[in-house]
């Protein structure tokens, strides 16, 4: 029974842990590369402005997968990440709720947001594991978090705390109930928005014409 729950609740996706689709663009020092071609030995640009080498890459699981449409969250075209993969967004509700700007968060909470939601598995997925946790460049704006040794700190970089650490900017991470709470906030801000807009749009033309 507990297993059913831990599994509809998201908590299987993120036990998943993280991935990326093989065809997915990374910033290296030489320029962008699929994450298929990718090997031990070659670095990545991290979000500091450094580097940071990968060492290790395996098939990732294939228990959950998200579809990021393009623009949802500043990437320029369509990208598909593991729902267990953490994802790097900067808002001001985040500021509010949890002090912190910049929040690292599952890929799973930001599902109906955007037009954010599970897809398929990919033909090709792949994990990297870096010599220390970092952000990293992927796609064409999105900024991924990559996981470290296992037994580095903040290796799989799900928590409920901040670091600060080798590549790692000052960012909350977020707890899978946190990460959805915030983004239940962005979804209702972003819809009065376009209510607002509609409701003066509507006054304008209902507005009786004058002779």
């Amino acid at each position: 029974m507990s297993g059913d729950w831990r599994a509809q609740d998201g908590w299987a996706e993120l036990e998943a842990g993280g991935g990326i689709a093989g065809e997915t663009l990374l910033s290296t020092p030489l320029g962008m590369r699929a994450a298929a071609d990718l090997c031990i030995g070659d670095r990545l640009r991290t979000s500091l402005g450094g580097s940071v080498m990968v060492i290790a890459t395996r098939q990732a699981a294939n228990l959950g997968w998200t579809r990021l449409p393009p623009m949802a969250l500043n990437n320029r075209q369509e990208m598909v990440v593991a729902s267990g993969q953490s994802l790097l967004i900067e808002s001001s509700y985040a500021a509010r709720m949890f002090g912190s700007a910049a929040v690292v968060l599952p890929a799973l909470a930001l599902h109906h947001w955007r037009g954010i939601g599970p897809c398929t598995p990919p033909a090709q997925s792949i994990r990297l594991t870096l010599a220390r946790p970092a952000l990293i460049f992927g796609g064409t704006g999105v900024m991924l978090a990559a996981s470290g040794p296992a037994n580095s700190p903040s290796a799989n970089l799900i928590g409920t705390r901040k670091i600060v650490t080798g590549d790692l900017p000052p960012v909350t991470n977020l707890s899978l109930q946190s990460a959805r709470q915030l983004v239940a906030c962005l979804i209702a801000y972003e819809a009065g928005q376009g209510l607002r807009g509609f409701g003066a749009y509507a006054a304008a033309f209902c507005a009786p014409k004058r002779p």
